[in-house]
């Protein structure tokens, strides 16, 4: 599950991740830094990017 995009996971799915980002496990900070990080290569301005 971790390892799924959040588009591609079944609302199952869906629910017990939300109820583990909820958790303070440091597998949920991993899993947000690399959402965050993800969220970059969809950026279509270059100068969006740097900010």
């Amino acid at each position: 599950m971790w390892l799924k995009r959040l588009a591609n996971l079944a609302e199952k799915q869906r629910d017990l991740l939300d109820e583990l980002l909820a958790q303070p496990l440091e597998t949920v900070r991993a899993y947000t830094l690399a959402q965050q990080f993800g969220s970059s290569y969809e950026i279509d301005d270059p100068g969006t990017a740097e900010e």
